[in-house]
Formats: C-alpha cells, sequence, structure tokens
C-alpha cells in the first residue's frame, strides 16, 4: 500500500514530472543537507525562460573539495546566504531553505554501467542574486518576490535576501531526494 496525498494540488496541471527543461530558473531552495563529503540541495522552480517548468525539482550535489568549493561559495554569495567578504567560518546550509535566486540548468550526460545516459544539472557556475544584470531577462515569480525582504545583488552594499518559501510553489510531496514516506526535516512541510 502507498500513502499518497494532493495537498496544494488543484488538477493535474498542478503535478509536475521529469526533469526540468535546460534554461535559466528563479528558484527557491527547499532543502539542504549536508553529508560527509557533500551539501545536497533541492531547488524547486518558480519562474523562468521556458513555459511549463513551474514547481518542478532539481536535487544538486556541491561536493566539499578545493576545486568544488567555489561553486558552493557562488550558491551561499548568489542566495545571499553567505555575505561577499566574510570570514570563513562553519556553516549549516538547511539555513539557506527559503532563499531564492537564479540558477541555469544545463543537460549533463554521463555513463552508468557503460551506457550514456542524460541527466541535468546546474552549470558550473549557473547561479546568480536575484537583482544581478546579467540575468535581469529571467522572469521571477511575482508572489514569490514580495515574500522576501530584500533582494541580493552582487553589491557587497546590499543586505543578504531572507525569504519564506511560498505556499503556491510546493514542490511535489515525493521528489527523487525525498523517497515516499520519508519527512524531510527543515523544508517547507511546516509552512504549509
Amino acid at each position: 500500500m502507498v500513502e499518497i496525498g494532493t495537498t496544494g494540488i488543484d488538477s493535474e496541471n498542478d503535478v509536475a514530472g521529469g526533469f526540468p527543461d535546460p534554461g535559466r530558473y528563479h528558484v527557491v531552495i527547499h532543502n539542504a543537507e549536508e553529508e560527509s563529503d557533500k551539501v545536497v540541495v533541492d531547488f524547486c522552480i518558480l519562474n523562468g525562460n521556458k513555459p511549463n517548468q513551474e514547481k518542478k525539482t532539481l536535487t544538486e550535489r556541491y561536493y566539499l573539495t578545493e576545486k568544488s568549493l567555489p561553486r558552493l561559495i557562488r550558491l551561499g554569495v548568489s542566495c545571499g546566504f553567505i555575505p561577499p567578504n566574510d570570514l570563513p567560518k562553519e556553516r549549516d546550509f538547511a539555513e539557506a531553505i527559503g532563499r531564492q535566486l537564479i540558477i541555469e540548468i544545463e543537460d549533463s550526460p554521463y555513463e552508468k554501467n557503460g551506457v550514456m545516459k542524460q541527466g541535468r544539472s546546474v552549470s558550473y557556475m549557473g547561479m546568480w542574486s536575484l537583482g544581478n544584470s546579467e540575468v535581469a531577462d529571467v522572469p521571477k515569480d511575482a508572489e514569490a518576490m514580495k515574500m522576501i525582504s530584500g533582494v541580493a545583488t552582487a553589491s557587497p552594499a546590499t543586505p543578504p535576501a531572507t525569504a519564506s518559501p511560498p505556499a503556491a510553489a510546493t514542490p511535489p510531496a515525493d521528489t527523487p531526494a525525498q523517497p515516499a514516506g520519508e519527512t524531510k526535516k527543515g523544508g517547507w512541510e511546516d509552512l504549509v
């Protein structure tokens, strides 16, 4: 038996599945978990330059290696979780849940058991603050924008953006990062 619900789903059009199309998207971080060698972040699409992608999710792994650490730093600065010019210190990326940014999703081929497969991932440095001029043309979700107290920009003088996840963009209950029957801690389930 499978326990399944449709909270927040008014019709079949509210159910999104599969990988998001390549493109640039206004997203919210709806989960972030630290593992021994990486930080795993789940993004939920709010709006973007490709139609019908809203509510689709993407899980990205940010490895804690010297080569990969700049990606994690860029994520933190882009969503306003890490202020520019800040001293090194321990950071709990679960505190970035609910923050918004722009990401660029690209095709990402990989090999599994000798067979080439196609996946999707955030491009290497494809993360920007909402106010960054490089992504000014990316459509933003108006309701989600109302929920943030400030929009992070590339300028160090701007305070970091904070946000509460919008109820209208609640991600599907069961995503690849959340197997059926498991509950994410610190995610949106407390807010809807």
